[in-house]
């Protein structure tokens, strides 16, 4: 396994194609995986058929702004999914981990993150992401949900 491209005592980075890099991981490391392929990779890999649809959930999307990840999902979204669906503490895997948007709400809610993104300018933004996660975004997107544990 090649060395990880960002790495922390939180949060592990990995420049490489998932299919090549998710085999190196250690069995049972992960706890919950978080994750939204590429069009044309999940209709190849049939991956939409793989997990059953249970939940239907409606959040805000994240509006243009500079440097933005083409398929960049609302914060609130990815911590409401990490909250609802792991533990504090708990390892978050995101193979396609793009702009780094899952690692910010991972590790803002406690959680350790485990990435993979191919394209080495979305792994430096998402590396920016890791080493400093409560750094302000230069995007509007309404929060519409409380962060986990937050009463507010």
């Amino acid at each position: 396994m090649t060395m990880p491209f960002y790495q922390s005592e939180i949060a592990t980075l990995h420049n490489g194609d998932c299919l090549e890099v998710l085999p190196t991981l250690p069995d049972a490391s992960v706890d919950l995986i978080l994750t939204d392929p590429p069009y044309f990779r999940a209709k190849a890999l049939d991956w939409d058929r793989q997990w059953p649809s249970a939940d239907v959930w409606a959040f805000g999307t994240v509006h243009a702004y500079p440097g933005k990840h083409p398929c960049e999902k609302p914060l609130d979204l990815l911590t409401h999914a990490i909250c609802a669906s792991s533990r504090p503490g708990g390892v978050v895997l995101d193979a396609f981990a793009g702009g780094g948007s899952c690692a910010r709400a991972a590790l803002l809610s406690g959680r350790r993150w485990i990435g993979i993104e191919r394209d080495p300018k979305w792994c430096a933004a998402a590396a920016a992401v890791c080493a400093d996660p409560s750094a302000p975004k230069r995007r509007r997107c309404r929060v519409s949900r409380p962060a986990c544990g937050s009463t507010t």
